[in-house]
């Protein structure tokens, strides 16, 4: 119940501050082990928000952006990546694979864009998120 307790809230709190961006512009909100935060842009409307958990090294990112899309994303500082390499992961969900291809945007960082909420809902849903990259598993929850 933790699990779903802390992946849950965090993503209930993204979705809730999709309406209004955070209580006061910029400021963080700390659930359990996430780190939630959003933002507006210079004129005062939402810009995004994100939810923010370390793995023991490894930080995943789950965020979503005014016009409504997801991006999930993550960060090692012990990868070393070629910027614009596609690195295939898969995500575990409560044990169910969902295999990812995400772009990295430099040597310890690759995300991708969400193509519908499918995977969000699986998340909201879930007790236990992983990572597996190669032979390397990371769990965040």
């Amino acid at each position: 119940m933790l699990g779903r307790i802390g992946l849950g809230a965090a993503l209930l709190a993204l979705i809730g501050w999709a309406a209004d961006a955070a209580p006061i512009p910029g400021s963080v909100q700390i659930l359990g082990s996430w780190i939630v935060q959003a933002d507006n842009d210079a004129s005062g409307k939402f810009a995004y928000c994100d939810a923010t958990r370390d793995g023991g090294g490894a930080l995943v990112h789950i965020g979503q952006s005014a016009s409504g899309s997801w991006q999930i994303g993550f960060t090692d500082s012990s990868w070393q990546f070629a910027v614009g390499q596609d690195v295939t992961v898969t995500l575990f969900i409560d044990r169910v694979p969902y295999p990812l291809v995400l772009r990295t945007s430099s040597p310890t960082a690759f995300s991708t864009p969400l193509p519908d909420t499918s995977l969000v809902d699986a998340l909201r849903q879930g007790n236990m998120l992983s990572l597996q990259l190669g032979a390397v598993y990371t769990t965040f929850s």
